[in-house]
């Protein structure tokens, strides 16, 4: 405390705090001097590391959630999504929430929807906490607004938010208008013509079932199989 007060060497102060709670992790006030230490933009770090390890030595969980949460608001890009990813491991390991660790999860989607770690933690999350609704309106709106997605990535991600739709919320109209996006970008990917194929065979969809079916045989080289469609068409 004379080192950052008197003197006003706060690095040395942090350093020391730090030191203290090496030694006593259940130390209160040098707890609280390094509590206080987060609002200095230059500090934050190492005050953010030293506190990190001294709540998991205390199993104080809500503060450790608290802390990844500050660590969130202050890094950028990729390390964002990766601070979501902590802090979403944090809430469901340590505070028990799985609820609002897929929400942190969800705002990742948000932000960058490429990342496959966020995506195959939602997809884990999204059956025990029955939020398949959300994790689809976080996908498609990551989606709309990554313009600089093309590509096979693009058609991969609007197939995977189409299978969302169609087997996690018995959504064919909206998977179908996913698999339309795909498509967009991969127009002769012969997998999504079958699944947009077999969602228009519903009564009713003849017109765009038989669309579906003459651009499949344009994709088709066996003649047989060509002719079978162009038959069905027919």
């Amino acid at each position: 405390s004379l080192q950052q007060k008197e003197f006003g060497d706060a690095t040395t102060a942090l350093a020391t705090f730090r030191t203290a709670l090496d030694r006593f992790a259940e130390h209160e006030p040098s707890r609280l001097s390094l509590e206080a230490l987060l609002d200095d933009k230059a500090l934050f770090a190492d005050a953010a590391e030293a506190l990190e390890s001294v709540y998991r030595a205390t199993n104080r969980s809500a503060e450790l959630a608290s802390l990844f949460e500050r660590r969130v608001e202050r890094a950028e890009g990729g390390d964002r999504i990766r601070m979501r990813l902590d802090l979403a491991r944090v809430l469901e390991e340590m505070v028990g929430d799985a609820r609002r660790a897929q929400r942190t999860l969800e705002a990742a989607l948000r932000e960058d929807p490429t990342d496959p770690d966020v995506l195959s933690e939602v997809e884990r999350l999204a059956p025990t906490t029955d939020g398949w609704k959300d994790a689809e309106a976080a996908l498609a709106e990551g989606l709309a607004k990554a313009e600089s997605l093309s590509g096979t990535g693009r058609s991969e991600l609007w197939a995977k938010l189409a299978t969302w739709r169609r087997d996690r919320l018995a959504d064919p109209r909206g998977a179908e208008s996913a698999f339309v996006e795909a498509l967009s970008t991969d127009s002769e990917n012969g997998e999504l013509l079958r699944q947009l194929e077999d969602l228009r065979r519903a009564p009713g969809r003849e017109r765009e079932l038989i669309e579906t079916l003459r651009t499949r045989t344009k994709l088709e080289h066996d003649p047989s199989d060509r002719r079978a469609l162009l038959k069905e068409a027919k």
